[in-house]
C-alpha cells in the first residue's frame, strides 16, 4: 500500500524472487513507504515470498494487485492526504486501530477502507488483494463519514462498488497481460470508477439521518424494551423510521451487531434478577427478561455463561 513514485505507464510487475534472499525484506519494504512491515513471530524473513502488479494514475493515485506471505503492518499515520481501498481476493487481513476497533477483511466481506492519516496495525494471512491508494482531494465528501475516528471501515459491495469489484478482479487475473498503453487506460478508468463509487456512497450517507443519533436511539430502545419478547431488529427499525438494512449497517459500522446487543441486554437483565430475587421462579425471570419460554432462556444462558441459570444463582450466593 505504498506511495512510491513510478513514471512507467501501465502496470509494472515487482517480485521478491527477482532479488537475492537477503535483500527481499528491504526490497518489499521499499515498495510500501506508507506502512512499516514486519514478520509474525516464528517467520523467517529470508524465505519471504511476495509480488505485486502496480500502476500509477495521473491523479497521484495507484492501483495494485499484491500477494504475499504473512505480514505485520503498522500505518504510522504519516500520509493523512491519502486513503486505501482494498478488495481481498484470498486469505485475510486483520486491521486494528489505536483505539481498539477491529475489522477483518476477507473475500466476501466487501471493501476495507483505511485512512492513511490514522495509526493502524494490520496482520495479513497468505493475503492476495487488489487495492487503490487515493488522494482524499479527489473525493466530494469527508472519508471520515465511513471510517470515523478509528480510520477503518468495511464497505458493502453495493451500487458502483459492485462494478469496481469486477474491475479489480479482472486486474488481478489479467493485468499482467496488458500492454503499457492498455494498462494505463485500465489504471485511469479504475481510479475514476473508484472515486465515483465512493462519492456516490458519500452522497447517500449525507442525505440520511445522522447515524450516530440513530445508533443511540436504537441502543436506548433496546435497554428499555429488551424485556419484550417481540423486540427484533425489524421492530426497532420500524419504530425509528429506517430500513432494517440501514440499521444493520449503522451497527456494523461500529463493529457491533444489533441482535447481539439485544441478547446481551436480556442476559444482563436475567443475571441481575437471578442475583437479587433468590426465590423467583426461572420461568418468571425468563419472561421478565424477554424470553418466550424458560427452555429458550436456559439454552441461551448455558451458551453464554457455560452453566444453567440455577447453577449460576447458587454459585453467587
Amino acid at each position: 500500500m505504498g506511495l512510491k513514485d513510478d513514471l512507467q505507464p501501465g502496470f509494472k510487475r515487482e517480485a521478491t524472487r527477482e532479488v537475492c534472499k537477503r535483500d527481499r525484506v528491504e526490497f518489499w519494504r521499499s515498495l510500501h513507504c506508507s506502512v512499516d512491515l514486519d514478520f509474525p513471530e516464528g517467520h523467517h524473513g529470508r524465505a519471504f515470498e511476495a509480488e505485486r502488479l502496480h500502476g500509477r494514475s495521473c491523479t497521484g493515485s495507484a492501483v495494485s494487485y499484491s500477494q504475499s506471505d504473512d505480514l505485520l503492518g503498522h500505518f504510522p499515520g504519516s500520509y493523512p492526504e491519502f486513503l486505501v481501498l482494498s478488495l481481498p481476493i484470498a486469505g485475510a487481513t486483520e486491521f486494528r486501530s489505536r483505539r481498539g476497533a477491529e475489522i477483518i477483511a476477507r473475500p466476501g466481506t466487501g471493501f476495507a477502507l483505511v485512512d492513511n492519516g490514522s495509526i493502524i496495525h494490520s496482520h495479513s494471512h497468505d493475503c492476495s488483494q487488489v487495492y487503490l491508494t487515493l488522494p482524499k482531494r479527489l473525493l466530494d465528501f469527508d472519508p471520515a463519514t465511513f471510517s470515523g475516528e478509528d480510520g477503518l471501515s468495511l464497505l458493502p459491495e453495493t451500487g458502483l462498488l459492485r462494478f469496481l469489484r469486477l474491475q479489480l478482479q479482472e486486474i488481478a487475473a489479467h493485468g499482467n497481460d496488458l500492454s503499457p498503453s492498455s494498462g494505463q487506460v485500465v489504471v485511469e478508468n479504475t481510479v475514476h470508477l473508484a472515486v465515483t463509487a465512493l462519492n456516490e456512497r458519500g452522497v447517500e450517507r449525507a442525505i440520511t439521518p445522522d447515524d450516530r443519533d440513530l445508533f443511540e436511539a436504537a441502543r436506548a430502545m433496546i435497554a428499555i424494551r429488551a424485556k419484550d419478547a417481540g423486540l427484533t431488529a425489524s421492530k426497532i427499525a420500524e419504530v425509528l423510521g429506517c430500513s432494517r438494512a440501514h440499521l444493520y449497517r449503522v451497527f456494523s459500522d461500529r463493529n457491533c451487531g444489533i441482535g447481539q446487543m439485544i441478547r446481551t441486554t436480556r442476559l444482563m437483565r436475567a443475571k441481575a434478577l437471578l442475583l437479587t430475587h433468590n426465590h423467583m421462579p426461572i420461568k418468571t425471570i425468563a419472561k421478565m427478561s424477554g424470553y418466550e419460554s424458560a427452555a429458550s432462556f436456559a439454552r441461551a444462558f448455558q451458551r453464554h455463561e457455560g452453566m444453567s441459570p440455577d447453577t449460576y444463582r447458587a454459585s453467587r450466593r
